[in-house]
C-alpha cells in the first residue's frame, strides 16, 4: 500500500508538468536608479539610469530581456538605444543632457520581441541648468543716441554659456563680475569726461554710467569698450558706442 502511494503521487507530478498551463507573465518596467537628477547642459548625470522589468503578477525579475530607451524631451542623448536586463531584472543606461535648460525627459520601454509593440515603459525626468559664463553681453542696443545735456543710464549686462543659455555662474575669480571698461573717440576733451561708469551693481548686473559731462558738441562720437574676465578661460568684451545729435 505505500508503494502504491508514491507511485500515484510521481504520476501526478508528471502529469502536471507535462500538460499544466504556462505560467503567466505580465512585463512591467518602472525607472529605479538615476530619475530627478538636476546637473548643467550637455553633461552625462552622474548617477546611472536603473529600469527594472519584472513580472507583474510574481515580482520577480525578468533578466536577458532587451529595454528600448528613447529622449522625448530636451535633446539630450544616451550612450545605447538599447541595453539587456542583468541577473536583477534592471537594464542600465548613462544619459547626457541636451543643451536646453530646464525639463528633460527619457523613456524606457520594453517591447514585444515578435511584434514590436510597446508593452511596458517608464519616464526618467531631469533638469538641465545653464553651464558656467562664456559670453558677456550687454542689454539692448550697442548704439546710443543722446543730446547735449548730461544724462546717466544704466546699462543691464549678462552671461551665456557655450550653447546660449543666460546664466549668473560665473566662471572666473574676480568680483564684481570681473569688469573693466576703457573709453575711446570724442573730441579734444577726451572719452573719459563724455563716457565715466560710476560703478558696478552685480546683483542687479548694471552698469551706471555718467554720459556727456560738459555737453558734447553735436556730431560727437565716444566708444566704450566693457570687458568681464568673469567668464570660462579668459574675458570677453563688448564695444558700446554713444553719439550726440
Amino acid at each position: 500500500m505505500r508503494g502504491l502511494v508514491v507511485v500515484s503521487a510521481l504520476a501526478f507530478a508528471a502529469c502536471s508538468d507535462a500538460g499544466g498551463p504556462a505560467p503567466v507573465v505580465v512585463p512591467q518596467l518602472a525607472i529605479v536608479a538615476g530619475d530627478l537628477q538636476t546637473d548643467a547642459v550637455m553633461r552625462t548625470l552622474p548617477v546611472q539610469l536603473g529600469a527594472k522589468l519584472t513580472n507583474k503578477a510574481t515580482g520577480e525579475p525578468l533578466p536577458g530581456r532587451i529595454v528600448n530607451w528613447v529622449v522625448v524631451e530636451g535633446g539630450g542623448a544616451v550612450f545605447a538605444a538599447v541595453t539587456q536586463t542583468a541577473s536583477d531584472g534592471v537594464a542600465r543606461q548613462s544619459w547626457t543632457l541636451g543643451p536646453h535648460v530646464g525639463n528633460q525627459k527619457l523613456i524606457a520601454r520594453w517591447l514585444n520581441p515578435e511584434t514590436g509593440e510597446p508593452v511596458t515603459l517608464d519616464t526618467a525626468r531631469a533638469v538641465a541648468t545653464p553651464d558656467t559664463a562664456a559670453t558677456f553681453y550687454v542689454v539692448g542696443s550697442h548704439d546710443m543716441l543722446f543730446h547735449p545735456p548730461l544724462d546717466t543710464i544704466a546699462v543691464s549686462y549678462g552671461y551665456s554659456d557655450r550653447w546660449s543659455n543666460s546664466t549668473r555662474s560665473c566662471g572666473g575669480t574676480r568680483d564684481p563680475d570681473g569688469l573693466t571698461w576703457v573709453a575711446y573717440g570724442g573730441d579734444p576733451y577726451g572719452a573719459d569726461s563724455l563716457v565715466r561708469p560710476l560703478r558696478v551693481d552685480p546683483v542687479a548686473h548694471a552698469l551706471l554710467i555718467e554720459v556727456g559731462g560738459y555737453a558734447p558738441s553735436v556730431g560727437t562720437t565716444a566708444w566704450l569698450r566693457i570687458s568681464s574676465s568673469c567668464v570660462q578661460g579668459g574675458t570677453d568684451s563688448v564695444l558700446m558706442r554713444f553719439d550726440w545729435q
